[in-house]
């Protein structure tokens, strides 16, 4: 094995207050950890395999390294120690994770810890450094982040997963969130307007068809896994999760009732995971078929203006667990909550006692 360190197991293992629904906080020690965005996967396809990261040492701007676990937290180990590895992206296939060194392209596979440069970065483009960079669904794309002189825009940087091909694809002064769609539907980046607003624009695998998506009264959306739909929390006031595709003039709602946050969804676009502010509910399971929600678990992190505060959650592939960060410690750490198999079936099915919203009495395990 090649993994640069092999730690065991840091994790804590226990049960909900409300709901008693089982837990295990994955990272224990003091420096910020962290899973991946809700558009981007943390565990691996086969769900068997969580991929994190995590700062080296408790300081400001300090490097952030790749490590991966069990799905039950045990197993931890060190993938990468390179001060400047970034944009990670977890393979939708096999034990793979893309990622950048500068501009150049590595991949490390979670279960020998074997890193290898695939090809370099474009001439003439600078690196930048975001959370995550992403991975076509069929594994023969990894789009990535850098920076053109002397502007400094961001530029989508399109790679071959095989080393054959580099290529600059597009460029926006503000490009943030990379997210290819689960489904193959092509690749989305915000970025903004030629009126300076804030905008998500969608495109082909090759650059094509460069447009912007109807996704302006989302809030901290994804595409609805394998479907060409968008689902996210409601804008500002709006207590709603809603989802809408491209051709729709209006959204459709699907609950309503609590401050929902950021929106995680299962690969089948059958489940949807949120987290909560104003009040802080904890995470918020949604059947987007049934039209109803539950609280699965509460999350205690301080829900403040920092990203490593925010929980940020998302499913398993398989949706029986749900990766999120939290700082109820003080230090952000990664959870992973079961969501048991009643649970499931419970809020999928349609129930009297559900809210005009759809939210359903508190959880109460037999």
């Amino acid at each position: 094995m090649l993994f640069v360190r092999e730690l065991g197991s840091e994790r804590i293992d226990y049960h909900d207050r409300i709901t008693g629904v089982h837990i295990t906080q994955i990272t224990s020690f003091p420096v910020m950890s962290n899973h991946f965005y809700i558009e981007h996967p943390s565990f691996t396809s086969d769900c068997s395999t969580l991929v994190i990261r995590s700062q080296r040492i408790p300081a400001r701007a300090a490097p952030w390294d790749l490590y991966a676990c069990d799905a039950d937290g045990l197993n931890l180990r060190q993938l990468t120690d390179e001060d400047d590895a970034n944009n990670f992206a977890v393979a939708h296939e096999g034990s793979l994770v893309w990622y950048q060194r500068g501009t150049a392209l590595w991949s490390v596979d979670v279960r020998t810890g074997e890193r290898r440069e695939v090809c370099g970065g474009p001439p003439d483009v600078l690196p930048m450094g975001y959370w995550c960079g992403c991975a076509s669904p069929d594994g023969r794309f990894y789009f990535g982040y850098g920076r053109r002189p002397p502007d400094g825009w961001g530029v989508v940087i399109r790679y071959r997963t095989d080393g054959s091909e580099t290529v600059v694809l597009a460029a926006d002064p503000h490009l943030c969130h990379l997210h290819a769609s689960p489904g193959g539907h092509g690749i989305s980046f915000g970025g903004v307007n030629e009126r300076g607003e804030g905008v998500q624009y969608g495109m082909n695998y090759d650059g094509t068809n460069l447009r912007v998506l109807p996704t302006a009264t989302l809030s901290h959306f994804t595409w609805a896994g394998m479907t060409k739909r968008f689902v996210g929390a409601g804008m500002w006031e709006r207590r709603i999760i809603h989802t809408i595709e491209e051709g729709q003039r209006e959204s459709s709602v699907v609950v309503e009732g609590s401050f929902f946050w950021h929106t995680g969804i299962s690969w089948g676009a059958e489940w949807t995971v949120a987290d909560t502010n104003w009040p802080n509910e904890g995470l918020m399971i949604v059947n987007l078929r049934a039209r109803q929600y539950a609280r699965l678990c509460l999350t205690d992190n301080t829900a403040g203006h920092p990203q490593w505060t925010h929980v940020h959650p998302a499913f398993s592939p398989d949706g029986k667990r749900v990766v999120y960060t939290s700082d109820r410690t003080g230090m952000c750490q990664v959870y992973v909550a079961d969501v048991p198999e009643e649970f499931r079936a419970w809020v999928a099915t349609p129930n009297a006692e559900a809210a005009p919203g759809g939210r359903l009495p508190e959880w109460r395990p037999a």
